[in-house]
């Protein structure tokens, strides 16, 4: 089967300092293959929701999810600019591993990026999610630092390659 764009996922929480870098780098690489961009975020429902009325539970998750979808919407706008380039955006909450496990086996993206994690200085629990995804998924994953980026050309040309023989 011939696609005409590669499928390319961001995964990020949208918080922290390298949440900018990582779309910024999800976008060049998509403008370099031709590809379409998919930014897909999971909030823990236990970081969104402090009380036990379910009311006042679910008002806080619409507002967090307002307010996720508006980041992402304004970091969009902050690195396009003036030009137009269309990010289809994906806002769950829930597990993070068995939401991010599922959203993979429905898209099966050609590329997925992670954002480098922040160094904590206790690593408690050594099941970290970069991991997790290397494991259950074969294709190319990248994990933008903002020091060393990847060479999109080069580490990409396995895919275009595969692309044209398919």
């Amino acid at each position: 089967m011939n696609r005409n764009k590669y499928k390319v996922l961001v995964l990020s929480n949208l918080e922290g300092r390298n949440a900018k870098e990582t779309l910024k780098y999800g976008i060049d690489v998509c403008k370099e293959i031709d590809g379409a961009l998919e930014l897909f975020c999971v909030k823990k429902p236990r970081e969104v929701v402090t009380t036990d009325n379910p009311l006042s539970a679910m008002r806080r998750v619409n507002k967090s999810y307002i307010e996720t979808s508006e980041k992402a919407k304004s970091l969009i706008r902050e690195i396009t600019k003036d030009e137009f380039f269309a990010v289809k955006t994906t806002i769950e909450f829930g597990n993070v591993k068995n939401e991010i496990e599922h959203y993979i086996a429905s898209l099966n993206p050609d590329v997925i990026i992670l954002g480098e994690r922040q160094k904590r200085f206790f690593r408690l629990n050594t099941d970290s999610l970069t991991n997790f995804i290397t494991k259950k998924y074969t294709n190319k994953v990248f994990i933008t630092n903002k020091n060393n980026v990847v060479d999109v050309a080069i580490s990409l040309n396995q895919i275009k390659t595969k692309g044209q023989s398919a």
